[in-house]
């Protein structure tokens, strides 16, 4: 869980070109108990991220500007690491791409010779693609209106 955090907190970190030597804050929105393992291993998280200050918790909330990342079941933000203008027109992308996903999947799966000629176990693959699709565009969604407040 540690090592997942820090690597995403890495991965944002060389998406946006931010040097290792930057020290910035970082935080997490995560369930309880695993809120807890993250802020026992404050020290590490901050000494392997090159950061000031991590805290994790239930109702953390993103900061404005901050760059955000999925990790299991949690969000990992890492504060003022975008610019908005370019946040939005990297997520508009995104947004794009997986559209384009979930129109093949939905066309397929409202496809009735694929319904009943596809083996079940490829329809109930496309059903998961389309349900992880789904999810991901509703985070992408929630990004976007974050970026406009």
């Amino acid at each position: 869980l540690v090592q997942n955090v820090i690597k995403s907190i890495r991965e944002i970190r060389s998406q946006y070109n931010i040097s290792p030597k930057v020290r910035l804050k970082a935080s997490a929105n995560a369930p309880e108990t695993k809120a807890a393992i993250l802020n026992e291993n404050v020290g590490l998280v901050c000494r392997l991220a090159g950061l000031d200050e991590f805290v994790a918790g239930a109702g953390v909330e993103k900061p404005k500007n901050a760059a955000g990342a999925i990790v299991d079941e949690m969000q990992v933000y890492l504060h003022d690491a975008i610019d908005p203008a370019a946040e939005r027109k990297r997520i508009e992308k995104q947004k794009q791409q997986i559209e384009n996903g979930l129109k093949g999947i939905q066309a397929k799966l409202g496809n009735e010779n694929f319904i009943s000629r596809a083996k079940p176990e490829v329809v109930d693959q496309a059903r998961a693609k389309l349900a992880e699709l789904s999810e991901q565009m509703a985070a992408i969604e929630k990004h976007l209106s974050e970026l406009e407040d």
